[in-house]
């Protein structure tokens, strides 16, 4: 790994004193390229018509021209020798990387460049692409060498892609580079690596579309590996033992932006003013910005882990993803952030995903939020200072938060005394349906300060410590399981309440088949069959298996909590989700509102086979409703309705 160095010894310009040059750089080596001299040349043409002299002076300049271009417009270039030679001819003996892209430039069509598996260097100025090229790496590696007085304007190194280019690069590794990779174009990468570059800049600036296949950044000092504008796709790599400068991101995003298949992990921070190194703040590894549109699907965010091995100056990155867009996590893992796992002021989605072991809040929504078939749990939130404040918790609500067919178990607090945490704080509006709420080691639910509002449907909380619940503006909506008194005052009918040392026999958290963990229900537990009649019970629980399994036959009645139960049958069904979650929540009073789902490929779990089973009848009894309670209105669904942003002041973007 490279050896952080601090701002004041390196020495570089700022972006923008870069950005004028860059500017004026580029339009001359436009006006120098085969686009450029052509519309130079209808100029010229037209300016000189009257003299009769402009039309001649270019036709003999493009005679000459096309003699040259007859010599070196081959279909494919290979490149022979391994310096930044550059007298602009490529030819088969004596060819250079950047001859074979001034003459790919100039060239009409779309050329291919060979590079024989070496390591190639780019000594001098930056590597313009402008017209359609394909690099085939094969291996090799291009070096961006610089010396210590050479970090001045005119001799930082980059690839730049010309606007309306179309260009595709396989494996290289680019490495040694002080200043990004800048598409305009249309960019692939395959197999690509970026390793032991050093820079105050991005890695990789994108202003129009770029796809990643396969490819990896690790290694790297840099302010942000990826910084993007427009439309990335990044499917299969890692991001790994990168450190980031200052604050802010790892990877930022106000376009649009496709994570698919990408593991992050071992990535640090090196904060200004080392060794001062400040508190925890707010970085992150990957920050969804505004305007910007994310989709995280099957990846995998660790946060690093404190060691004596850490770099000299180095940092946590305290949280994982900040979205104050709109953004899908989809069948993800995020584990072992110090601070947030995930903190959200937009529009969030979290489907099939699983928040575990993190050391900070696993979840903290100022914005709106829907979970679905997930699962939070192992969560050991450490409280080190007064910034955390009551109420706390691994997930922690002051927007709007529906939480269905999910599970959230096993989750702790330890640290600041006197500080009242729960595994879930609410702040704002809360609606659970199908939910499992069990054996955390902290009050289940609980109200803060402020006004909050928490309704329960067919859900489970039993096994919290000290308690199940507490605040008084909890409200059940019918069919759930209660471990204790402590939970909604308004019971109804078809609400349950354990007595005092009652089993509600519930399995281990376990892979019980589908995407995430779940609790299952044991023989005779008093979840079976109460959860409702159908509708208005989900059609599917968290692990996609069909409802209601009708254990006692009839009348048809969905299991309480995020697992339907297989007992008795002899294999269980695997549905496929074809449509958005379903939900059963009341008409948000929030002025935020929901994202709603349309997975585009699901899990498929192994189907379970099991023994028939002789029914047991549940020996809980229902708690009668208070005689003075009045009769609640019929719920209506959310309506599906376009995204708004929530009322809520926005996160203050990052430098």
């Amino acid at each position: 790994m490279l050896t952080p160095t601090s701002p004041n010894q390196r020495g570089e310009v700022s972006s923008h004193q870069v950005g004028h040059v860059d500017r004026w750089r580029g339009l001359l080596q436009w006006l120098m390229g085969s686009r450029g001299r052509k519309w130079v040349a209808l100029l010229a043409c037209v300016a000189f018509v009257p003299l009769l002299q402009g039309c001649a002076l270019i036709e003999t300049l493009g005679e000459a021209f096309g003699s040259y271009a007859e010599q070196i417009c081959v279909p494919e270039l290979t490149v022979t020798r391994p310096d930044d030679s550059n007298d602009d001819f490529c030819t088969a003996e004596d060819c250079s990387l950047r001859e074979a892209i001034f003459a790919a430039n100039v060239c009409p069509g779309r050329q291919t460049i060979v590079l024989p598996t070496d390591t190639y260097s780019v000594a001098s100025a930056f590597l313009e692409i402008s017209d359609d090229l394909t690099i085939l790496g094969g291996g090799s590696t291009v070096r961006f060498p610089l010396g210590p007085t050479s970090r001045e304007i005119f001799s930082l190194t980059s690839v730049e892609i010309s606007s309306l280019t179309s260009v595709e690069i396989s494996s290289l590794t680019f490495t040694e580079m002080s200043y990004p990779i800048h598409n305009a174009g249309l960019l692939t990468l395959s197999n690509v690596v970026f390793a032991n570059n050093d820079t105050r800049f991005e890695i990789v600036d994108n202003r129009d579309r770029l796809t990643l296949v396969n490819s990896t950044f690790t290694d790297n000092i840099a302010d942000k590996v990826i910084d993007n504008y427009g439309t990335l796709t990044f499917q299969g790599g890692e991001v790994a033992r990168n450190i980031m400068h200052g604050y802010g991101a790892m990877v930022y995003n106000t376009g649009a932006m496709t994570l698919r298949e990408v593991e992050f992990a071992g990535n640090l921070r090196l904060p200004y003013g080392c060794p001062e190194l400040p508190g925890p703040t707010d970085e992150s590894l990957i920050f969804n910005y505004r305007l910007g549109t994310l989709t995280a699907d099957d990846i995998i965010l660790r946060g690093a882990a404190p060691t004596a091995s850490m770099p000299a100056c180095t940092a946590l990155i305290d949280w994982g993803i900040n979205n104050d867009g709109e953004a899908r996590v989809l069948r993800s893992t995020i584990t072992g952030f110090e601070e947030r796992a995930v903190w959200n002021y937009g529009q969030l989605e979290i489907l099939d995903s699983w928040l575990v072991d993190n050391p900070g809040e696993a979840l903290t929504n100022h914005g709106a939020v829907r979970i679905s078939n997930s699962t939070i749990s192992g969560n050991g939130l450490v409280l080190r200072d007064s910034s955390f404040h009551s109420p706390c918790g691994p997930v922690v609500n002051r927007g709007l938060m529906v939480i269905e067919n999910s599970t959230i178990s096993g989750n702790s607090a330890i640290g600041l005394s006197g500080l009242a945490c729960q595994a879930i704080a609410n702040e704002g509006e809360l609606h659970l349906a199908f939910v499992t709420l069990v054996y955390n080691e902290l009050t289940g639910i609980g109200t803060g300060d402020g006004p909050a509002l928490t309704t329960l449907r067919s859900s489970i909380v039993v096994g919290n410590a000290p308690q199940n619940c507490i605040g008084t503006e909890n409200g059940s909506e019918g069919y759930n399981l209660f471990g204790d008194d402590t939970c909604p005052a308004d019971l109804t009918l078809e609400d349950q309440v354990l007595s005092t040392g009652q089993d509600p026999l519930l399995g281990p958290l376990a892979d019980n088949g589908g995407p995430t963990l779940t609790h299952a229900l044991l023989l005779g537990s008093p979840a079976l069959d109460h959860g409702g009649p159908v509708p208005p019970c989900t059609s599917i629980d968290q692990r996609y298996r069909p409802r209601p399994r009708n254990v006692f036959g009839s009348p048809a009645a969905c299991d309480v909590g995020a697992y339907e139960s297989d007992l008795g049958l002899a294999s269980a069904t695997i549905v496929a989700a074809t449509s958005e979650p379903e939900t059963l929540m009341p008409t948000p009073t929030s002025s935020a509102t929901l994202p709603l789902s349309t997975p585009t490929r699901l899990p498929t779990p192994p189907v379970a086979t099991l023994p028939p089973t002789a029914p047991v009848q549940p020996s809980a009894t229902a708690v009668a409703p208070n005689p003075t309670d009045t009769p609640k209105p019929t719920d209506t669904p959310i309506p599906p309705t376009a995204p708004v942003q929530p009322s809520a002041t926005p996160v203050p973007p990052k430098p």
